[in-house]
């Protein structure tokens, strides 16, 4: 393709090069607020980078269901939560610009054929919220999201959330990790619905499977022709270096084809309509065309 070379091409890894300092001083910025955070006095100060703001979800918001937003504004009046709403708000926007700058360094390294800038463990952040938490649009709306989905998990199995590390009594009081939804798709496993409801979070989430299946191509491109695993085998003098794109072997096609499978199986259970659902015929078969 004749964009991929020449000045758009120059501008595009020097942008590349800028961003990834940033977003790379960035990250070192938020990994220091989450270690201010755990290591308080009080013990009960959360970081907003990694937890999600569920102060004062008592029992007093159940008068809110069922009755209109403007006429709970106007019974109740501000009454701190929308400060909360609010901060909460600010968070997730900066939680999300990071995302979408390591989202740029991916496409930028698939379209160009480079080295990924920045590895997959530095994005040591929690998952973003649903998109309908995230577009709610006034405080209460907010917190009625927040409060049914607290009564939906407080209906699943204790055992579930003590395996996940999170009390029963308090489902969302840790936020799920990059980090380790990445390690559970590629160990095969299933995300949970909790998880698999973050619709932006779990793009990232595939669009980094598919990085990592990108870096495996160029890991296999790069070798000779006659390479071989085998320890009595030795490369041709002659051996030139495999073409691009050349078939990755059959381990690491079963790998990533469970961990696909595993992302596409949580997000079908999960996910509401939506502009990025999967039923819809043009994502489905994109996604798996990557």
């Amino acid at each position: 393709m004749l964009w991929l070379d020449g000045p758009l091409m120059e501008d595009a890894l020097a942008m590349s090069s800028q961003l990834t300092e940033i977003l790379r001083d960035t990250l070192k910025e938020v990994q220091q607020d989450q270690l201010d955070s755990s290591s308080s006095e009080d013990g009960h100060t959360r970081s907003n980078w990694t937890q999600s703001s569920d102060e004062n979800m008592g029992d007093e918001e159940d008068r809110y269901d069922g009755e209109d937003d403007e006429r709970v504004e106007k019974r109740y009046g501000d009454t701190g939560r929308e400060l909360a709403w609010k901060r909460w708000g600010r968070c997730e926007e900066q939680l999300r610009t990071l995302y979408s700058a390591y989202f740029v360094l991916n496409i930028l390294a698939i379209c160009f054929g480079v080295p990924h800038p920045l590895s997959s463990t530095e994005l040591d952040l929690v998952l973003p919220s649903s998109e309908a938490e995230f577009a709610a649009p006034t405080w209460i709306a907010w917190l009625r999201l927040r409060r049914r989905k607290m009564k939906a998990s407080q209906k699943q199995p204790t055992a579930q959330w003590q395996e996940r590390g999170i009390p029963a009594s308090k489902p969302d009081e840790q936020r799920p990790r990059f980090l380790t939804c990445l390690h559970q798709l590629l160990a095969g496993q299933r995300l949970t619905k909790d998880v698999a409801a973050r619709e932006y979070g779990n793009y990232m989430l595939v669009q980094t499977l598919v990085i990592h299946i990108n870096r495996e191509r160029q890991a296999i491109a790069e070798r000779p022709a006659s390479y071989s695993a085998a320890p009595s085998s030795s490369p041709s003098p002659q051996a030139k270096p495999q073409p691009p794109y050349a078939a990755l072997p059959p381990d690491i096609v079963s790998l990533y084809a469970r961990a696909l499978n595993a992302w596409q199986a949580g997000w079908d259970s999960a996910i509401d309509a939506s502009p990025l659902d999967p039923n819809a015929q043009c994502y489905g078969s994109h996604t798996y065309s990557l």
